[in-house]
């Protein structure tokens, strides 16, 4: 199949005798927001799929599952003791262990497996193997070497605080926690990973209360917990309490001697919400982050933005520009390619774009932005706001949309994912008909033309999509376009 086919528009057929969405699309419109139905059909723009770069364990896939926020220290496995390796099966393991800490799972995962091999009973080089699985992005296969682990009697502490780990990892929250408990009862002595883990495991389930007391039982039984100081400031910034959660970070900070790239970020942000008086302390905080993490792309997106909310400052637009390229360099997942996965950061640049003169990168990038997540009510607005000149633009990162289930604070309706409620419909269809009214000269661009057909597609108006897909074809032959027009008009002859 087509790398481009992936960028169609599926239709899932309400009648079971009909249906034109490819088997191996069905995985990548997981988890992507809202449906829209027409007609007996239910209609949805499915961006291509960024699986093959995108592991489960990234800090990309961890928001998206929602288990993992921007800023925030991710489940830790248990410590391990170092002691010599005494058998061939124990060499294995640690050497395995070794790779996992780097990234390398596919190699971790060999290992692991040879362990098993030879010693079918070793719980701990079962999760190692089915977390590495998990991590290389073979979800299924990983998952059932954990429910073999689950289904035996775990007596070790450490054995099942990973499996707890291994399945949070694929958003198994509630197995988690139950696994983190059962190591917490059999350890009796302190567990400062265990505390941490269900920490992180409640926060994600809303539970901020809960996510603090066990946060504070793991500073409580490990002083220098770095990690922990740093949750605890994310839970207090999403519980409204500014200061506290300053404190948090510096003292994450401070436990790490200064050399704590995470915390320095969340401190940078807390500076930054505080407004322009801060402008210096807030860079001086991403800048220190950028130091110690090189590939922080987050971190650069944030920059981009404190440079583009002051862009009225010389070369302010400039330096905006020049982050966001980096952001996108670095992004987890990017690999060899040009331009990473990273919708919020192509979006940022092109409102800097537009702010410059150049309409058509601008274009470019939203569209490369509309590759990764759906249409969006904020993304309309700056596109039209690009088309009409308008200067209206909402800025943002992770941390500012409610579209991220990662996030522990929930925000206001007003930036509610594309078909989630009426009113968001209603600010669609009106930022759609201001868009109609424009000159046809204005609408000459190829890109732009695509972004709305994705618009038209996501409040289930097929004709309006048609044609702007048109469009976009008849200014470049632009096969992406061509390809979802045929799909379109496969809905119209079937409806």
């Amino acid at each position: 199949m087509s790398k481009s086919f992936c960028r169609v528009v599926v239709v899932l057929l309400t009648l079971t005798w009909m249906s034109i969405i490819p088997a191996s699309l069905v995985e990548a419109q997981q988890n992507k927001g809202e449906n829209v139905s027409r007609t007996g059909f239910t209609l949805r723009y499915v961006p291509p799929t960024t699986r093959k770069t995108l592991r489960y364990g990234s800090a990309e896939m961890n928001q998206r599952i929602g288990i993992q926020q921007v800023g925030e220290a991710t489940a830790q496995f248990s410590r391990k003791v170092s002691k010599p390796a005494l058998t061939e099966v124990e060499r294995l393991v640690l050497d395995a262990e070794k790779f996992f800490e780097k990234e390398n799972y596919d190699k971790a995962a060999q290992l692991y497996e040879k362990a098993v091999l030879k010693q079918p009973t070793l719980a701990s080089a079962k999760i190692g193997w089915g977390a590495s699985l998990i991590s290389n992005g073979d979800i299924e296969r990983g998952e059932q070497k954990l429910e073999e682990v689950a289904a035996t009697s775990l007596k070790d502490p450490e054995d099942l605080l990973d499996l707890g780990v291994a399945f949070y990892r694929i958003g198994k929250v509630e197995r988690a926690i139950s696994f983190y408990e059962k190591a917490v009862a059999v350890k009796k002595s302190s567990f400062s990973e265990a505390y941490f883990n269900l920490g992180m495991a409640y926060a994600h389930q809303k539970n901020l209360p809960k996510a603090l007391e066990n946060y504070k039982l793991a500073v409580s039984q490990r002083k220098d917990y770095a990690e922990a100081y740093n949750n605890i400031g994310l839970i207090y910034e999403a519980m409204g309490e500014a200061e506290q959660s300053i404190t948090y970070f510096k003292l994450a900070i401070e436990k790490r001697g200064g050399n704590y790239a995470l915390a320095h970020y969340n401190l940078a942000r807390r500076y930054g919400y505080q407004g322009i008086a801060t402008k210096q302390q807030t860079i001086k905080g991403y800048d220190t982050a950028i130091k110690q993490k090189s590939d922080f792309a987050e971190a650069y997106l944030n920059l981009g933005n404190v440079y583009l909310v002051s862009g009225e400052e010389r070369n302010s637009l400039t330096k905006a520009v020049e982050f966001y390229e980096v952001a996108l360099k670095y992004r987890e997942g990017a690999g060899k390619e040009a331009e990473g996965h990273y919708p919020l950061a192509h979006e940022n640049l092109a409102i800097a774009l537009t702010k410059q003169g150049n309409k058509t990168k601008a274009y470019h990038h939203y569209r490369k932005a509309l590759e990764t997540y759906d249409m969006s009510l904020r993304t309309l607005q700056n596109i039209t706001s690009t088309l009409f000149d308008e200067g209206l633009f909402l800025i943002g990162n992770e941390l500012e949309r409610s579209d991220i289930p990662g996030n522990l604070k929930s925000l206001s309706s007003g930036e509610e994912k594309a078909g989630k409620t009426e009113n968001t419909l209603k600010s669609l269809k009106s930022l759609l008909s201001k868009y109609e009214e424009a000159d046809d000269e204005m609408k000459e661009n190829a890109d732009l033309a695509y972004c709305m057909g994705i618009a038209y597609i996501t409040v289930g108006d097929i004709e309006g999509a048609i044609t702007e897909f048109e469009r976009a074809v008849e200014l470049s032959g632009d096969r992406e376009a061509r390809e979802t027009l045929e799909n379109l008009r496969v809905i119209i002859v079937t409806s």
